[in-house]
């Protein structure tokens, strides 16, 4: 009778920092390109490493993370004291095929405009897959998969987390997927010039502006406009309209989740600038003792933050 290894489980050493997944949506409220990712990343027959690799992510593990052209590279803390480094390297277009995939698109400039708004047309897909290089991975050498960790398992769960977070970034802006591939925003901006019919033409004349007046009082007028001219205040029906439109930052570093957080900060002071505008004295409201903070209102020890010496 054969006696089975039993191995301690590893607890990854913590990050201070690191990157975290923000990820909450579900797959139906995901974009088809994002829902597309999760296909493939479910397609590699991980097992367990994918959701521990998805754990890694969302603990924040990854205290770096790179991304050029036809290559990703990170450092993902694990449970050894050094770090482990990943790097993927992505199947580029040849010069001739990108060439010729970047005319194409500049003869459809509505399909410039969707990516250059970060929304990825069906079409774009089928044009990389008629080009041999399909705009998702599809077979392992479409990719190649590197970590310095000793797990015989490529992709390991270190490089599954750098995949699940890579796959929100793709997620936000979609011209991510044509930068692995070697196409960027330069490549297809000219394009758009360079497309049949658009040579010769020369630009149009520019348009000067009126000088703004010299003096202060007839730049910024000499009275406000009288506060009841504004009409009742507006309803609100998202808790965070700008950051919803937004979408949710690819790379957070910060131990709270950045849309929940500020959606129950956005709670609090929505009452109190409703009061503001219905006439109240800001003084008289911000002396008033708040009623508490809602319902779920959670805050920890470590606030917000974004480290910023690696933008």
């Amino acid at each position: 009778m054969s006696k089975r290894k039993k191995h301690e489980p590893r607890v990854p050493l913590p990050v201070r920092g690191g990157i975290r997944a923000q990820g909450t949506r579900s797959s139906q409220s995901r974009s088809w390109w994002g829902r597309r990712w999760m296909l493939m990343l479910e397609g590699l027959r991980l097992g367990a490493r994918l959701g521990r690799g998805r754990q890694y992510a969302v603990a924040g593990q990854i205290a770096a993370l790179t991304l050029g052209e036809g290559a990703v590279s990170a450092v993902v803390q694990g449970g050894a004291p050094e770090p482990y480094r990943v790097t993927f390297t992505f199947r580029t277009l040849a010069d001739g095929v990108r060439r010729d995939l970047t005319a194409v698109l500049g003869a459809h400039p509505a399909w410039l405009g969707r990516l250059l708004v970060n929304d990825l047309p069906v079409e774009v897909e089928a044009l990389f897959r008629d080009a041999g290089v399909p705009l998702f991975p599809e077979r392992r050498g479409d990719w190649a998969c590197t970590c310095t960790c000793p797990d015989w398992a490529k992709p390991c769960k270190h490089a599954a987390a750098v995949l699940y977070l890579l796959g929100e970034a793709v997620e936000r802006e979609p011209m991510l997927l044509l930068d692995l591939r070697g196409i960027n925003r330069g490549d297809l901006i000219p394009a758009v010039g360079d497309r049949p019919g658009g040579a010769g033409i020369p630009p149009p004349p520019p348009v000067r502006a009126p000088a703004p007046p010299a003096e202060a009082a007839a730049f910024w007028g000499d009275r406000w406009t009288p506060a009841e001219t504004f009409g009742p205040p507006p309803g609100r029906t998202v808790a965070a309209p700008l950051l919803t439109r937004l979408g949710p930052l690819p790379f957070w570093r910060g131990q709270e989740r950045f849309r929940e957080m500020v959606e129950q900060v956005y709670g609090r002071a929505a009452p109190v600038a409703m009061q503001i505008w219905g006439g109240e004295s800001p003084d008289a409201v911000l002396r008033a003792k708040p009623a508490g903070p809602p319902e779920g209102f959670v805050l920890r020890k470590h606030r917000m933050q974004i480290d910023r010496t690696r933008l």
